[in-house]
């Protein structure tokens, strides 16, 4: 018999995102509208989730269901690893709020403050949603005393106060040995004024997102510089803590599918380890195979030519 998918996340992690929404994890599919308020009960929603877990795969679970098919790894097998032994809440995933400097092609004006202004050249009547949670960051510090896992994302989380005032947090309360630290960034800034609070944890994780080189990463990662983030890269993993590991993790889409060699070969030359994330799932017109379908292509080129407009760039160099 089969045995059915389980994960425990839906136990002992959250991921709170920019608009103050909980989920199991970063990898759980809210489009469906599976989320919990700031305030609620989460656990007992995820209590409800994992028992349709049990019974099969759930639509908000599609990427690591994707990624255990394809590559025989997902953050749900992840999950089971380091969370096996865990009570409680263990592993804590913030999204404080959207604040980054890009607007990268496959992202959306909830998760990055610059798209908030370009989404407003493409609809003059959009409103972007607000949440504030990240202002009263105070009230989930409690928590993090028997925190096993923090992550930061963002947006950009190395532009976002309310991340060193975690970090800080958690060294001043000695916490910080007891814990693994993650963050997920774009590679746009210096990160050397981390560096004395880094290595007073357990371990620390810096994953760089690089889905191209030179001008497609450009075209990719609109605001990015190549220069810049691979100089940025290469600085960081010769200056890094002691206990800091350096990763690059690419994600398949329609504009890199033919050239995430290139990140490879980039990454071989200069020693970093390599990830080749799970395919990207939304927008769906930026997943892999969707230039080979007629209507995906279109509802691409229809996007590029709008944001070309915009940018001053031209979709033809990279398709």
């Amino acid at each position: 018999m089969r045995a059915m998918p389980r994960c425990l996340a839906l136990k002992h992690a959250a991921a709170i995102g920019p608009l103050g929404t909980i989920r199991p994890c970063c990898a759980w599919d809210n489009n469906t509208g599976k989320e919990t308020q700031m305030g609620e009960d989460f656990s007992a929603n995820h209590a409800v989730w994992d028992k349709q877990l049990q019974a099969g795969w759930l639509p908000e679970c599609a990427e690591c269901e994707q990624d255990e098919k394809q590559n025989g790894k997902s953050l749900r097998l992840y999950y089971n690893e380091i969370l096996a032994d865990s009570e409680g809440i263990e592993y804590w995933d913030f999204k404080i709020n959207n604040t980054c400097n890009l607007t990268c092609r496959m992202c959306d004006p909830v998760n990055s403050s610059s798209w908030v202004t370009i989404q407003r050249q493409i609809d003059p009547d959009y409103k972007p949603k607000t949440q504030r949670w990240h202002r009263e960051i105070e009230n989930i510090l409690p928590e993090l005393y028997t925190a096993k896992v923090i992550k930061f994302t963002g947006g950009e989380p190395f532009m976002i106060p309310q991340v060193m005032d975690i970090v800080k947090f958690l060294v001043n309360e000695e916490i910080a040995p007891a814990v693994r630290l993650e963050f997920i960034t774009n590679g746009t800034h210096d990160i050397s004024e981390y560096y004395h609070l880094l290595s007073k944890f357990s371990c620390v994780t810096i994953t760089i997102s690089v889905d191209a080189v030179e001008d497609r990463f450009e075209y990719i990662r609109q605001g990015a510089d190549w220069n810049q983030v691979s100089t940025n890269i290469i600085n960081i993993n010769k200056t890094k803590p002691f206990n800091t590991n350096l990763g690059i993790t690419c994600l398949p889409q329609a504009l890199n599918i033919n050239h995430i060699h290139e990140v490879k070969d980039w990454c071989k030359v200069n020693q970093i380890r390599f990830n080749r994330a799970s395919d990207c799932i939304h927008p769906d017109y930026m997943t892999p195979g969707a230039l080979d379908t007629a209507e995906l292509r279109q509802k691409l080129i229809s996007r590029m030519t709008v944001l070309d407009k915009i940018h001053g760039t031209n979709y033809r160099d990279f398709i």
